[in-house]
């Protein structure tokens, strides 16, 4: 009998063992983003971030704010700029612009008429602000 119940603990440690590994697995699921469809406004809220920041996107025009995690100021939406492109083309009353948020530090955003990207890195030495720099491409 002592065997037996020897085994059933042993059994119970390694399922415990297993938990931790399927939470941290379950935890980091894809890049946010905005749908392509729907409304014109929409928000976007990063899953990798512990405390993440809210970010909400007018998809006809571009515009980004973010709503940050700050527990301690009032909530205000701030508005983010971003360089311009002769290539940032606009089709009127359409979704223009899709929004990819990997973390509340790493934020993408797409041009969906001529693929051009800007991004958004948040450096602890930058005084930039919330700007989206444009993203090159190299041919």
């Amino acid at each position: 009998m002592n065997k037996h119940i020897l085994h059933i603990l042993l059994a119970g440690l390694l399922c415990l063992s297993v938990f931790p590994a399927v939470a941290q697995t379950e935890r980091y699921q894809p890049v946010d983003k905005t749908s392509l469809e729907g409304s014109r406004y929409e928000i976007v809220i990063p899953t990798r971030d512990e405390i993440p920041s809210l970010f909400k996107l007018d998809k006809y025009t571009g515009d980004v704010w973010e709503l940050p995690n700050d527990l301690v100021l009032p909530h205000k939406l701030t508005l983010f700029t971003r360089e311009p492109s002769e290539n940032d083309i606009v089709k009127e009353g359409m979704v223009n612009y899709q929004l990819l948020a990997v973390s509340s530090t790493e934020i993408y955003l797409v041009n969906l008429n001529t693929g051009i990207l800007w991004e958004y890195t948040n450096n602890l030495f930058s005084r930039r602000g919330l700007v989206f720099r444009l993203v090159e491409n190299k041919e």
